[in-house]
């Protein structure tokens, strides 16, 4: 093996761990990363492909949270609502069955078209006729007595209602599935701090959610549950704080949600997307599945956790005996610069080391050589003489 080779890998031996693996420090509750508390914020905005482990002393395997996109069936999943961020919880999906079906369409007028399904097949009860439009058709058209059940059952193709004609096509057709859901305004932060003196008032840090708390009242009211207002410009909103408020010297961090809530039924339209109501109605609202969903902490062995959860739980570690660390997705790309920038200077240095050092040191071992040459002949003249003298 070349010296070359042998300095590369010992180089990428060296490097891999400590560019890959971030240490995380906890201290006296908290979770330091470079020194600064990790907070909900921080946690949050770590890349995709993050990946947090935790080693415990004595303990052979490492608990690992990768950081990833959530689904709608996961819950709470981000939707948007007509174009708005919305927290979807409370899925209730109902499974797609079979429904009997007829299709009765005028002969002379194609676009005078009812259907009407059976709404129990035990008790073979059929529903409404609806129009094109899913509107109910009137008692005169198809009659008081319809008798559906048994057009769905003869070889007839062909009913005749009052003066109207209708072709009719029989069919089995799936239901679509739905999915009630309740909808909320998502989560968001907000930052108190105190004024100088020891039982100076508690005031929010961003102008637009205007929040004011006395000293006195600071530890009752900001407790998990709990209903806050906030004065966004003219008007005050009431928002509920979802978790206690997390307190360091002068500063606090508020997780709240509002309080409006909206519970509504939507049907599948494909795969991520759902609109509510009928088809009929004329004001439907388009739920989809949002590509700006917040990202989760899975784990395949352990519960998966958003990122207050994730947090709460890596402070709750022991000290001396739980360790965190940090893998970065882009950690592994710095990795591949440096060993490529560092193996362009070795490359360097060893062509250097070959080209100039080597010929420098030939010249000198074979002045060297010369050297001992000499010294050769001086001593066999030396001792040539000592023989002559005896």
């Amino acid at each position: 093996m070349s010296v070359f080779s042998k300095i590369c890998i010992a180089a990428l031996a060296a490097a891999v761990p400590g560019a890959l693996a971030e240490d995380l420090t906890i201290k006296e509750g908290q979770v330091q990363r470079d020194g600064k508390d990790l907070t909900v914020e921080s946690v949050a905005d770590m890349k995709e492909g993050t990946v947090l482990s935790k080693a415990t002393k004595g303990v052979q395997e490492v608990q690992e949270w990768k950081h990833v996109r959530k689904t709608l069936q996961q819950q709470p999943g981000l939707v948007e609502v007509n174009g708005e961020l919305k927290v979807a919880s409370g899925h209730d999906f109902v499974v797609s069955e079979s429904k009997a079906k007829l299709t009765l369409t005028s002969k002379d007028d194609a676009k005078n078209v009812f259907t009407v399904e059976r709404v129990d097949a035990t008790t073979k009860t059929w529903g409404k006729a609806k129009d094109a439009n899913l509107k109910d058709a009137e008692d005169s058209v198809f009659g008081a007595d319809s008798k559906f059940e048994e057009l769905f059952t003869s070889e007839v193709a062909e009913k005749k209602y009052g003066k109207i004609t209708y072709t009719v096509v029989r069919s089995d057709a799936a239901t679509p599935a739905s999915v009630t859901m309740i909808l909320k305004d998502p989560e968001f932060t907000l930052e108190i701090t105190q004024g100088e003196a020891n039982d100076a008032e508690w005031k929010s840090t961003d102008e637009k959610f205007v929040y004011e708390a006395t000293n006195a009242d600071k530890e009752s009211a900001l407790k998990k549950g709990k209903e806050i207002s906030i004065k966004q410009g003219e008007a005050e909103n009431k928002f509920n704080l979802t978790k206690d408020a997390e307190c360091k010297d002068k500063k606090c961090t508020l997780t709240l949600q509002s309080q409006t809530s909206q519970t509504t039924e939507f049907t599948a339209d494909d795969g991520k997307k759902f609109l509510s109501g009928s088809e009929g109605d004329n004001v439907r609202h388009e739920v989809v599945v949002s590509e700006k969903e917040p990202m989760m902490w899975a784990s395949e062995k352990q519960e998966s956790k958003n990122d207050a959860d994730m947090l709460d739980y890596m402070k709750g570690a022991q000290e001396g005996v739980e360790t965190w660390s940090l893998k970065s997705p882009a950690a592994s790309s710095m990795l591949l610069w440096w060993i490529i920038g560092g193996s362009a200077v070795l490359v360097i240095a060893v062509i250097c080391f070959f080209v100039f050092g080597g010929k420098k040191n030939t010249e000198s071992d074979d002045e060297s050589d010369l050297d001992t040459s000499d010294d050769e002949e001086e001593d066999a003249a030396a001792t040539e003489a000592k023989e002559e003298e005896a």
